[in-house]
């Protein structure tokens, strides 16, 4: 057998040893998940939910901002009970 069919041979056998690991791997760590995984996995989408709301929230402000246009400095003068003139 020469050098360079050994080698491929190796690199082969390698190469298929570590797909195998990987793949049992994954299978074994996507059968077992936890209670905690699971508590963790709910917990985490409760607060992308409540974070959802907060953003409808700001954007329903922002909108309401920019269909009013904002006082000038004036109006804001002439609105004060503290004028100094």
């Amino acid at each position: 057998m020469d050098p360079f069919t050994f080698t491929l041979a190796l690199i082969g056998i390698i190469m298929y040893g570590v797909y195998r690991m990987a793949k049992l791997g994954v299978e074994k760590q996507d059968s077992s998940y936890t209670e905690d995984e699971g508590r963790i996995i709910q917990e985490v989408n409760r607060g992308l939910n409540r974070m959802e709301q907060r953003i409808d929230a700001l954007e329903t402000l922002l909108a309401d901002r920019i269909e009013r246009p904002a006082k000038t400095y004036d109006e804001v003068q002439q609105e004060s009970e503290f004028v100094i003139r």
